[in-house]
């Protein structure tokens, strides 16, 4: 009888921890997609726009059109996000973790130590 009492807390244990993750998967996906996040994103520095779009985005070079770097980002909670990319000139990978201050502007660090900044278009709804 106390074998299966054990059985029977071990499963309920593990539902109830599938039932956490999904519900953090579910915060997640709410945090970092639309409308949150969603539109264009200007560098600070002026030189290029990223385009978030449903946990994606592409940036492009303000002068040529050019598409340079392309990734996903994730809502780590409604303040933090992280972003991971591929350069794709360099061949390069990197990732960043940025703070939200506000809803119009992500203040982040990539791996290498750089800060950066990226402010919300102002013709983007968010």
């Amino acid at each position: 009888m106390m074998i299966k009492q054990r059985v029977v807390s071990t499963a309920t244990k593990l539902a109830a921890l599938a039932g956490l993750a999904a519900l953090a998967a579910c915060q997640t996906q709410e945090i970092a997609g639309p409308p949150v996040l969603n539109g264009d994103w200007a560098s600070t520095d002026g030189v290029y726009t990223a385009k978030l779009q449903n946990g994606s985005f592409q940036a492009t070079a303000n002068d040529t059109g050019n598409v340079i770097s392309q990734g996903q980002y994730t809502a780590i909670s409604s303040d933090q996000v992280r972003l991971n990319w591929t350069g794709l000139v360099s061949g390069t990978t990197n990732q960043a973790n940025c703070t939200k201050p506000n809803a119009d502007k992500l203040d982040c660090v990539d791996a290498n130590g750089n800060r950066f900044s990226l402010v919300r278009s102002p013709t983007t709804t968010g």
